[in-house]
C-alpha cells in the first residue's frame, strides 16, 4: 500500500502541483473530513476513504521527521 501512496503523490505532483509530504498529509485528512471527497472514495469501495487516509498518515509519519 505504501507504494500506492508514493504513486499517488507522484501523480498529483506530475499533473497538478508539487505535492510535498505536508500537502499529502493534509489531503489524507481531507479524504475523511470533507464529505465530497469521502463520498467519492466510498462509492469506489466502502471504507476506502478511511483506509487511504490511514495509509497516507502512516507514510507521512515515517518520512516527516
Amino acid at each position: 500500500m505504501q507504494q500506492l501512496v508514493v504513486d499517488w503523490q507522484n501523480h498529483i505532483t506530475q499533473y497538478y502541483y508539487n505535492c510535498t509530504p505536508y500537502i499529502l498529509q493534509g489531503l489524507g485528512e481531507m479524504y475523511v473530513a470533507d464529505e465530497r471527497f469521502k463520498a467519492y472514495y466510498e462509492k469506489i469501495k466502502p471504507g476506502l476513504s478511511e483506509f487511504f487516509s490511514e495509509a497516507i498518515e502512516y507514510y507521512c509519519d515515517n518520512i516527516i521527521k
